[in-house]
């Protein structure tokens, strides 16, 4: 098993073996699809959790460089200016990418409607299977938006990194330089 990718299965083709499956077969999917359901979730709340940071780590980058600008290097060299450019574009990426994998999206997860099927709620079997295509169909559609932002985290990574490394080459080369004015 990998578990760094995703291996999606056909849902339409899933929505009709299941019909075919017998009562320990379905309360085993049901009970595996609550434990997926539940890390799915978890996951969405640890990518969150990591683009808070880098949209602070991105904003902090932005502070850095301004108060860089009171060390005045004792040559106005071009080097530090398209240094500070640079590195706040990066840290104006990092915080554009961290942003846009926080936005706000409804959670798509079942329903009250999907869990009291009025026409399935005279057989308990039947009804299991009905709940298991509805956390089936949630658990890919929440994977869906975990890849995009998973991919947004990567690159708002990568935008910091390359921002930090900038920020700090530039400001450590405008102290030094400063200290060559006394």
């Amino acid at each position: 098993m990998n578990e760094l990718q995703i291996h999606p299965v056909d849902f339409r083709e899933q929505q009709r073996k299941i019909l075919k499956y017998p009562p320990e077969v379905i309360e085993q999917l049901f009970q595996f699809g609550i434990v997926m359901t539940d890390e799915v979730q978890d996951r969405f709340e640890q990518l969150d959790s990591k683009l808070g940071a880098y949209l602070g780590y991105g904003v902090t980058l932005t502070a850095l460089l301004g108060i860089g600008q009171a060390f005045p290097p004792a040559q106005d060299y071009l080097l530090f200016k398209v240094g500070t450019i640079l590195a706040l574009i990066m840290a104006i990426g990092s915080v554009a990418e961290a942003t846009l994998g926080l936005r706000g999206t409804e959670f798509p997860f079942p329903s009250e409607e999907d869990w009291f099927q009025k026409d399935l709620t005279g057989d308990a079997v039947k009804l299991r299977r009905f709940h298991i295509t509805a956390l089936h169909q949630s658990h890919q559609e929440q994977q869906v938006r975990n890849k995009a932002k998973g991919e947004r985290m990567k690159s708002a990574e990568a935008f910091l990194v390359a921002g930090g490394v900038l920020t700090a080459l530039t400001l450590l080369g405008r102290i030094v330089t400063s200290f060559q004015l006394k």
